[in-house]
């Protein structure tokens, strides 16, 4: 009996062995694990910034599920979703930051930013509004709501929004290139490519810079240097088709009308959607004495719903619901 005791005694010590904790070692975990998810959200950070993206958003997400509550790391992963285009994924990381850090100016102003990307205006500006509020030395919270008042039509907010943002800001590039679009807006030409210019040199290279200054360049007569910027953007693989009609526009004031007619067969090949190279590729063709080819022109433009070409058949009575090329209705 005895024997047992002793038996019955040692399994009782075992069990509490397992159990019970050794005191402190609770917190301990749990700061293995805070130290843990520092480790991760580092290696994310040196991933992204080197553009890895895929590693980046591997590493963050490690830390986040090792860290629930480290709303930087939700920043940082939401970056990442923002570069991937997965913009669903980016509002919910920063929603979580701005449940974390509601007086995180910079945390409102990132989700703006992605709002505005999926066309979510009043959003974007309810928290680009809030960004201003808790810090009004913000500059890309001025610029991203310079952007949403471009897109609203509000082009004097915009430019006034722009020039806070560059006062904050000298070399932000993003707020030089909204105030330039809302120049071009306005008609105000060679205040547009001034901004333009400036955008360029503080680093900023989007397709949609060359091709806006393109346009203006045009406007103001530049014809080589508005044929220079489309073939940039040409080249860069984005907005290729309009590129295309916009630098054969430019080679028709040259006088260079095949030149014309080949950018504008380029876009249709690249797009062969955009009525409005049909349309041009028509002008082109009439100059040209090809007239049939012309109509076939306007006829496709029309049956892609084009409503001024369908206006201009119909008021010279011609069909082109069948696709075909006959005259007159049906």
């Amino acid at each position: 009996m005895l024997k047992g005791r002793y038996v019955a005694i040692s399994i009782i010590v075992l069990a509490c062995l397992i159990a019970c904790p050794r005191p402190g070692g609770a917190q301990e975990g749990a700061a293995d694990q805070v130290e843990q998810a520092e480790k991760w959200y580092l290696s994310g950070m040196q991933f992204a910034d080197g553009g890895e993206w895929d590693k980046a958003l591997h590493d963050l997400t490690r830390a986040v599920d090792l860290n629930p509550h480290a709303s930087r790391a939700y920043m940082e992963r939401a970056r990442v979703y923002d570069v991937l285009e997965r913009y669903d994924d980016a509002i919910g990381d920063l929603t979580r930051a701005v449940e974390m850090n509601p007086r995180a100016a910079a945390v409102f102003a990132n989700r703006g930013a992605v709002y505005f990307k999926q066309g979510k205006f009043t959003e974007a500006l309810n928290d680009v509004n809030r960004a201003i509020v808790l810090d009004p030395r913000d500059s890309e919270a001025h610029t991203t709501r310079a952007a949403i008042y471009l897109e609203r039509g509000r082009y004097e907010d915009a430019i006034i929004d722009t020039a806070r943002a560059i006062r904050l800001d000298p070399m932000n590039a993003r707020a030089f290139y909204n105030r330039g679009a809302a120049h071009c807006a306005r008609g105000a030409w060679s205040h547009a490519v001034d901004d333009f210019d400036d955008a360029l040199s503080f680093g900023m290279t989007d397709a949609a810079l060359y091709f806006k200054r393109g346009c203006a360049l045009t406007e103001l007569g530049r014809n080589n240097d508005a044929i220079r910027d489309f073939t940039q953007v040409i080249s860069s693989g984005k907005l290729v088709d309009n590129a295309y009609i916009n630098r054969a526009d430019v080679k028709l004031r040259k006088g260079d009308a095949e030149g014309a007619l080949n950018d504008l067969t380029m876009a249709i090949e690249v797009n062969g959607r955009n009525t409005q190279a049909y349309l041009n590729r028509s002008v082109v063709l009439s100059e040209l004495d090809r007239f049939d080819d012309a109509l076939k022109d306007i006829k496709t433009a029309a049956r892609l719903e084009n409503e001024k070409a369908q206006r201009y058949l119909k008021s010279v009575d011609v069909e082109w619901k069948d696709g075909g090329l006959s005259h007159g209705h049906k």
